[in-house]
């Protein structure tokens, strides 16, 4: 039985395959932790959209696969969402579907609840959907997720269910709110919030939502005739997640090996400007003599060659920052008329996440303390002592001692100080036409490098620029090679 509160035990199969709804201003997420608990100590398999990244947290007793950002057990830009889709309903697999730290995670939550309603249809096998700020996805106005739409407003017997969680009724589009058959309803303080609702009650058993206490609910339809109910406390707490670490059964983790896949960007080409004709122009030819003569090399061939180059958009303290990466290497470029690469970002690529944090620390400042490190980088003690270790062993860091004699770190005289992303910021300038293509780039080694130098970067949105060179080949007795830039006629 799903027990919510000594007063409401349900059966599982009175929420699978129907419409929930709770609604409330406050005590939101605790009920909807005692939900999550309560489903999976019954075995019934859902996927709950975390939109402030806290059910990570069920992780502590349930094996449940938690798909979202960096820390996540796999980043939903490697995630293969038409096989997550089968292999959560085929296989009954519990997943947090966390959108917190990524901002583009619309495209992916509509090919995951494409395919699972084609999943569903075919097997008919139950599946519950949670969804957290169910007014940003079914919303009453402007565009939300229209297969879950769909899903909320399909027909019972495809094995679907739904909870939605609101703390703004009135936002939730109405069809869906009025397809709801049980239904939970909370202190709500605003008008309109409250009329959005009031087509729940009779005159029997209407109440005044704004004199609730912070834990009261009424309980209405499949749960109830009016009663008010008390939903316990969670198991999973904060402090209880600081004393314990968050686990990954070895069966999830083959699950979610066979869930990865390499991601592809949409694919830009930057036009050219210069013609052929005119780089061979921009080449100054040896002669047999330095200033006369005839000339001593010939143009050879001339071939159009293409660099691809990552765009990143990421916000850093509330402002938009472009920046520019090697499609392959992951190395940052600069634009001045061409491309330059920037050498002192590649020294982060062969370290590990703790090394690179400790080094983008230690080359902003002059030198620093073990405990500083620990504080800045928020590290274990162990962590940082293995990062500035293996940072000396690679010659990136030496130890030595400040004015008082006290140990510190430094970095080497040939390590640059980095100064922020903002410092690499740059963009190509040039004309560029859309491609049908999708290109695929090292955007993992882009991405260590970007959160490397600030965590706290939100990284809104990646994309390839083609960007044309003509590379012209010189015969002569010492060959060599000329590139020229396609778009603004730069000798390289």
């Amino acid at each position: 039985m799903i027990k919510i509160s000594p007063a409401l035990e349900v059966s599982p199969f009175k929420i699978l395959n129907t419409r929930t709804c709770v609604l409330s201003e406050k005590n939101l997420e605790n009920t909807a932790f005692v939900f999550c608990e309560e489903l999976l100590k019954n075995g019934v398999p859902f996927c709950v959209i975390d939109t402030k990244g806290v059910f990570n947290r069920l992780k502590i007793f349930y094996d449940v696969l938690w798909v979202g950002g960096e820390e996540s057990d796999i980043n939903m830009h490697y995630c293969d969402f038409k096989k997550l889709a089968e292999k959560a309903i085929t296989h009954s697999i519990p997943l947090i579907l966390d959108t917190s730290k990524t901002s583009c995670y619309e495209e992916y939550l509509k090919e995951f609840f494409s395919n699972m309603i084609n999943t569903a249809t075919n097997s008919r096998r139950p599946y519950l959907i949670i969804i957290n700020d169910s007014e940003i996805f079914l919303p009453e106005t402007g565009d939300g997720i229209t297969q879950l739409n769909e899903i909320a407003l399909m027909k019972l017997g495809r094995g679907l269910g739904m909870i939605l969680l609101s703390q703004k009724p009135s936002q939730i589009d109405k069809n869906v709110l009025h397809n709801c058959s049980n239904k939970l309803l909370g202190s709500l303080s605003k008008d309109d919030d409250i009329k959005s609702v009031n087509h729940f009650f009779n005159k029997e058993n209407k109440l005044n939502l704004k004199e609730l206490n912070d834990n009261e609910f009424i309980a209405l339809g499949g749960f109830g005739k009016g009663n008010s109910i008390n939903p316990r406390n969670r198991n999973i707490t904060k402090q209880l997640l600081k004393e314990r670490a968050i686990m990954t059964s070895l069966k999830m983790k083959k699950i979610i090996e066979s869930l990865r896949k390499e991601r592809t960007f949409k694919a830009e080409k930057v036009k050219e400007r210069i013609s052929k004709d005119e780089s061979k122009n921009k080449i100054r030819l040896k002669k047999k003599y330095v200033l006369f003569g005839d000339e001593i090399e010939d143009i050879k061939r001339v071939s159009k060659v293409f660099k691809n180059v990552v765009e990143v958009t990421i916000e850093e303290n509330g402002a938009e920052i472009n920046l520019l990466f090697n499609a392959t290497t992951g190395i940052p470029y600069y634009y001045d008329n061409t491309l330059h690469i920037r050498n002192e970002f590649g020294q982060f690529i062969e370290l590990n996440d703790e090394e690179s944090r400790t080094l983008s620390i230690l080359s902003s400042e002059d030198s620093s303390t073990t405990q500083l490190l620990k504080d800045r980088t928020g590290m274990k003690h162990e962590e940082i002592n293995n990062a500035l270790s293996e940072l000396m062993k690679k010659n990136k860091i030496i130890r030595a001692e400040d004015e008082n004699g006290k140990e510190v770190f430094k970095t080497r005289n040939n390590i640059p100080m980095i100064l922020g992303l903002s410092s690499m910021q740059s963009s190509i300038i040039g004309e560029t036409e859309e491609l049908s293509e999708k290109i695929e780039v090292n955007d993992k080694i882009i991405t260590k490098l970007i959160k490397t130098i600030n965590p706290d970067a939100l990284i809104k949105e990646m994309k390839v620029l083609i960007y044309p060179f003509y590379k012209i080949e010189i015969a002569s007795l010492n060959p060599r090679t000329v590139m020229i830039d396609a778009v603004t006629g730069i000798k390289i």
